[in-house]
């Protein structure tokens, strides 16, 4: 029997035949045998139907699908195997594939006011059938991306200054932006504004680069905490995600509470100097401009500067360049009105002798994190070093990138202290990236990862394996967490600070897993999170904090 379907049931009736007509009249039983045969099965020739995708959100959807049409099926489905990848160019190679034996599945992690394309087959036990017709996805949530890195860059005693970079990738066009601003216990307050008027021409830092945006924020009050969040809003008035919000202090009133005013150093290198001042608020108004001039310093007799320079009178700052080095010098710093001197002030500076050395006034950069990484490349970022004095945040220049993911941030006379991690590049070109780091302690690891598996798994359990430091033994203990089913995120307690972890997520019904590798902070990085002001007063501030997840931490210190 040929030119039969696949995997159908016949019936088959075999009975015996000869050439002698007989009458219809005579009754005669003739024998016969009766058999249901099921053919074989073979591949689908068709894909699952009605692909559907429903509850939609800004970072995911559930989509659902029956199996092939009964004619095209040609036997049992075993599972489906799905893939999805982004259409728009922000989230083109985010690919993903998975297997499952359900009609329905959950797509996680997605960005908002994105498109992705989703395809799906179904198998039988001698293999799988064609894709479905690609289904568009799109997610809720607005094109228009969060602004990054938001910074104060200057704070002065009625003012503060913010940097950003616009959003990336580019989704749509900017049109404006949307700021809202509060003292720490007042309601917020906003304000739009065009992309021309936020230049971040004559402002100095090191934060700043060609893409910033810079606003400043006046008629503050002095000594108050500020709040600060900003959101970028496309030509159509659709407002992205707000950043995070930021912090900052304006300074006292008084220039640096002395009715004197002041002259300071800022940097001492083998060459050069930098110096800071600032005039009494009485005659602050009245300064035209300043005179500095720096001379060697001598005992008895005069000696001509080697530096005399007039500048401008909102400038105070001056960097001194070509000394001798270990040499004391003697600068000086006039304000001048009408013609006329109306304050100076002389101090007496070293500069240093030779040799590159760490700077203790230079914190080391916060939270490096992985951006995103293949089998060649890892994209990184951090935060800039948090350095309370505005004027020495413009000596840095750039920062030290080293090995195993060390860094530290560079200026012309030293480098400061140092953060480091610890990143995996993916194993072959193309691997998704599933496992990731979300936060970390000296004692913890907190990772988040992509579900890939099918729903109907038993739970995770996640071996974390010591491979650094030198003290870790030939063949250490692994410390082993179990997680519940269907979660997507897990804390691993009890490790080593400074310490390399293997770190390998197994479901619990498999053998093989994914992997990646992960480092714990050192014991001195416990910081406490969620600083948040309470309440204040003209000489009480009130402040709350989640404690760290350390036992032995025996007290807290607040300056």
């Amino acid at each position: 029997l040929q030119k039969l379907l696949p995997y159908s049931l016949y019936e088959v009736t075999i009975a015996p035949r000869n050439s002698l007509s007989v009458p219809s009249s005579f009754e005669i039983n003739t024998p016969k045998v009766v058999k249901e045969i099921r053919t074989g099965e073979k591949v689908p020739d068709g894909p699952p139907v009605h692909v559907s995708a429903h509850e939609i959100s800004e970072t995911s959807a559930s989509v659902s699908w029956e199996s092939p049409q009964c004619d095209v099926r040609n036997g049992e489905i075993t599972q489906y195997e799905y893939k999805f990848v982004g259409s728009d160019p922000w989230v083109e190679h985010d690919l993903r594939q998975a297997t499952t034996a359900r009609t329905r599945t959950l797509l996680h992690d997605l960005a908002p006011g994105s498109r992705y394309q989703f395809q799906v087959r179904a198998f039988t036990s001698l293999g799988h059938g064609p894709w479905s017709p690609p289904l568009e996805i799109r997610t809720s949530g607005s094109e228009t991306g969060m602004p990054r890195e938001v910074h104060p860059v200057s704070i002065g005693a009625r003012q503060i200054t913010f940097s950003w970079l616009p959003p990336y990738p580019v989704k749509s066009p900017i049109g404006h932006y949307r700021l809202k601003y509060s003292k720490a216990n007042e309601n917020m307050r906003e304000v739009s504004v065009d992309i021309d008027d936020l230049s971040c021409a004559n402002m100095k830092s090191s934060l700043i680069s060609a893409e910033s945006l810079c606003y400043t924020l006046k008629n503050l009050d002095p000594q108050s905490t500020y709040r600060l969040e900003v959101a970028a809003v496309s030509p159509d008035g659709r407002t992205g995600r707000w950043a995070p919000t930021v912090y900052a202090s304006t300074k006292e009133s008084r220039a640096e509470g002395s009715p004197l005013g002041f002259l300071k150093l800022l940097q001492a290198d083998e060459d050069s100097l930098r110096v800071h001042w600032a005039v009494p608020e009485d005659v602050q108004e009245e300064v035209s401009h300043y005179s500095v001039e720096i001379a060697p310093e001598t005992f008895g007799g005069m000696v001509a500067p080697l530096e005399r320079k007039n500048i401008s009178h909102d400038q105070t700052t001056h960097h001194f360049k070509k000394l001798e080095p270990d040499t004391n010098y003697n600068v000086t710093v006039r304000g001048a009105s009408s013609g006329r001197w109306i304050w100076s002030m002389s101090k007496v500076f070293r500069t240093k002798g030779k040799g590159e050395s760490i700077l203790y006034w230079l914190p080391a950069p916060s939270n490096l994190e992985l951006i995103e990484r293949s089998d060649k490349m890892l994209h990184v970022a951090w935060d800039p070093s948090e350095i309370l004095l505005s004027s020495l945040a413009d000596d840095v220049t750039n920062y030290r990138v080293g090995p195993y993911s060390k860094m530290s941030s560079v200026t012309d006379s030293g480098y400061g202290e140092m953060l480091w991690n610890v990143f995996s590049t993916l194993p072959y070109p193309g691997a998704p990236d599933i496992l990731r780091l979300k936060h970390r302690t000296p004692t913890t690891l907190n990772i988040t990862w992509t579900p890939v598996w099918e729903t109907s798994i038993l739970g995770y359990q996640i071996h974390s394996y010591p491979l650094w430091p030198a003290h870790v033994p030939t063949h250490p203990i692994p410390v082993i967490t179990d997680v519940e089913p269907g979660k997507i995120e897990a804390t691993i307690t009890g490790l080593q600070p400074a310490t390399i972890y293997n770190v390998t997520l197994v479901p619990k019904d498999r053998t093989q897993g994914i992997y990646g590798l992960f480092a714990t902070l050192p014991l001195g990085s416990f910081v406490p999170r969620d600083l948040k002001v309470c309440d204040e007063s003209a000489h009480a501030i009130s402040l709350s904090f989640a404690p760290i997840d350390y036992a032995s931490a025996s007290h807290y210190q607040v300056w």
